[in-house]
């Protein structure tokens, strides 16, 4: 979906922009310039980059898990 109408962003785009580093609306602003028209898009940016870094602890914490063979 379009987040940023000012860029014509999704939150594709955006997510991507998260999973290549990005932790602040500043930083996807810079990556792919949501959020840096206008601005009513950066409370939904936010939100996106708060749910893909929940996301990314998910997926990092699954090698943590150890199997016992012996068990």
């Amino acid at each position: 979906m379009i987040v940023c109408h000012c860029h014509v962003v999704s939150d594709r785009e955006i997510r991507r922009a998260g999973r290549a580093g990005a932790t602040s609306v500043g930083d996807v602003a810079r990556q792919c310039r949501a959020a840096s028209g206008c601005g009513g898009c950066a409370e939904t940016v936010e939100e996106i980059l708060s749910e893909s870094e929940g996301e990314a602890y998910s997926r990092d914490a699954l090698p943590l898990l150890q199997v016992h063979p012996e068990i």
